[in-house]
């Protein structure tokens, strides 16, 4: 029931390869456990033809202090490292700070942690790494929200997008 919803909702591009969900192993050190979960996504967002390959993102969610009636997405947007729970931290203090109890979202950035289109050992040659742009990268933050808010019914919440660095730029 709820893959035809999204069917119906979203774009075939998104699809949540339910087999990959898992908890990861690792806490934080707030002592909360983000779901760790792999979203489809097209490589070439501006393929002409319409025939771009998949590849898989991985995200993260912890809806620890979230408020399903009232509270926005925080979205940090992920940068050129591994989106893993140590370096999702300083979301937590900011939650808390804005008293708004967002659902944190972690996007990880494509061609980092485990978000490769291709192999890593090979990811970033010539040939391959053409999928590795500013471009890109925003379309599949884009089409992650557009998922999220139809995942977690937020259709009509606000999303707080943040970064450091490259991802907040």
């Amino acid at each position: 029931p709820q893959a035809h919803k999204l069917n119906s909702v979203l774009p075939q591009m998104l699809r949540l390869d339910v087999s990959q969900r898992q908890k990861l192993a690792s806490k934080t050190s707030f002592g909360t456990q983000a779901l760790g979960i792999i979203l489809r996504d097209l490589l070439d967002h501006f393929d002409a033809e319409g025939k771009s390959p998949t590849f898989k993102m991985r995200y993260l969610v912890d809806n620890t202090y979230w408020d399903p009636k009232t509270g926005p997405i925080l979205f940090y947007a992920g940068n050129e490292g591994d989106n893993t729970a140590s370096t999702t931290t300083q979301a937590y203090d900011l939650d808390g700070r804005l008293g708004d109890k967002g659902l944190i979202v972690f996007a990880e950035h494509r061609y980092f942690g485990v978000s490769y289109p291709y192999d890593p050992s090979v990811a970033f040659t010539p040939e391959h790494n053409i999928y590795l742009t500013v471009e890109q990268v925003m379309v599949d933050y884009v089409d992650l929200v557009k998922f999220i808010r139809t995942e977690y019914n937020m259709e009509d919440k606000a999303c707080i997008v943040f970064g450091g660095s490259y991802g907040g730029m």
